[in-house]
């Protein structure tokens, strides 16, 4: 299991990655009411497909994440997102794309080094 975590403010977000075989299953949650607001598999031979909740637009963070490990993770992934802030400023949502972005970057870099090894 890889975890990552990022605070900015009043938002702090955990990724959490948990190793199937050769596939991986991401958790990204935050904010004041973690959730499952949406979801993207993705494999590095069939285009990401998102599954989102009601009108949650955490697919924003969970297609950026399948984009990124689709071009450097050798198997099958799924990323599951859900971070609720209230009454949430837009420059917050800005945070939560790069917090968001920031750990999927680190978490790549992780797997990466896992396969050399």
């Amino acid at each position: 299991m890889i975890q990552l975590t990022q605070k900015s403010g009043r938002i702090e977000i955990t990724l959490t990655a948990h190793r199937l075989g050769d596939d991986l299953c991401v958790f990204i949650t935050g904010g004041d009411t973690p959730h499952l607001g949406a979801l993207t598999a993705s494999s590095p031979t069939m285009p990401p497909k998102s599954v989102v909740f009601d009108t949650h637009k955490e697919y924003y963070v969970t297609e950026m994440a399948a984009g990124y490990l689709r071009a450097g993770f050798m198997g099958n992934a799924v990323v599951c997102c859900g971070i609720h802030l209230d009454d949430i400023e837009k420059q917050e949502i800005r945070d939560v794309m790069e917090l968001s972005e920031k750990m999927v970057r680190q978490l790549c870099a992780r797997l990466e080094i896992e396969s050399e090894n």
